[in-house]
């Protein structure tokens, strides 16, 4: 359910050990986040690597501000499927 945004910087993120990947092609002002792990579909992480990425997901939302939206369901959100 919506209830508003989370802004970070592409900076924090960097500094924090992950990506920021341009994909405006896809959507204009998307970005992709990379965190440097790679899983096979219906693989679970590894533990240490869990527990790294937890971690650093962490440390991305307190970095991280949240904006509430006063009036979430004022205009309704309708997902895109391309």
């Amino acid at each position: 359910m919506y209830t508003g945004l989370a802004l970070i910087s592409a900076r924090a993120i960097r500094r924090l050990g992950s990506e920021v990947v341009d994909t405006r092609e896809e959507y204009m002002g998307h970005a992709d986040l990379k965190h440097g792990l790679v899983r096979s579909r219906g693989e679970a992480l590894a533990p240490d690597l869990r527990k790294k990425y937890d971690e650093r997901l962490k440390q991305m939302a307190a970095e991280a501000t949240y904006l509430k939206d006063q009036a979430p369901h004022q205009i309704p959100f309708i997902p895109i499927n391309d």
